[in-house]
């Protein structure tokens, strides 16, 4: 696979040199999947005219914060989001918009498409663009990734992202429900308005 090159205009740093970078921050299973996500985000972005290396960046930033401590995770997101119930969340909600502070600070990233797209690919958001989508997406049915439903989800991609983007949601919510695990008011949030705008 080729990888698309960034310009200036996107992030100061380089495709290699962030991956040096990530490698020294995550676990090699972790660094592995972010592998998996670019390779599934390139391939979903080509598919529905997405920037490539718009998709690339965004992959590769993703799980940036996923290895942090709980406390410095949660500080970067607050300061991304501003938005105080994020307490209310964990980890698993912090390290996106950690990562995409980190994106901001660190990488000089400005551009607000690939910065919502990491913060909100674990929870979702009522309105995702393009590449939030191919995202999200991408973080679920990358190649390392086997569970029940990964199939259906990997089919639904290729057809129809919107679908696809639903699913996910719908399968993440009902796994959190059985295991009796909270399930965070954004992510409630985004599932009622997607079904409002497929199902209307």
């Amino acid at each position: 696979m080729k990888f698309p090159e960034y310009s200036e205009r996107l992030t100061n740093i380089s495709r290699d040199q962030l991956l040096t970078q990530l490698k020294d921050q995550v676990s090699e299973k972790r660094y592995k999947h972010v592998l998996g996500v670019e390779e599934a985000a390139l391939e979903l972005a080509e598919a529905n005219q997405v920037d490539l290396a718009e998709a690339s960046l965004a992959a590769l930033l993703h799980d940036f914060a996923k290895d942090m401590d709980p406390e410095t995770m949660m500080g970067l997101a607050l300061i991304y989001t501003g938005n105080e119930r994020l307490k209310e969340g964990s980890p698993a909600i912090w390290h996106g918009p950690a990562a995409a502070q980190i994106g901001r600070d660190r990488f000089g990233i400005t551009n607000p498409s690939i910065l919502k797209a990491v913060a909100v690919h674990t929870i979702a958001s009522p309105e995702m663009d393009s590449l939030a989508k191919v995202l999200y997406t991408a973080d679920y049915i990358e190649a390392g990734r086997d569970f029940k439903g990964v199939a259906t989800a990997r089919k639904l991609a290729k057809k129809d992202l919107d679908q696809a983007c639903l699913y996910q949601m719908a399968e993440t919510i009902a796994h959190l429900a059985q295991e009796r695990k909270a399930i965070y008011y954004e992510s409630l949030d985004a599932y009622n308005a997607w079904c409002q705008k497929l199902n209307s």
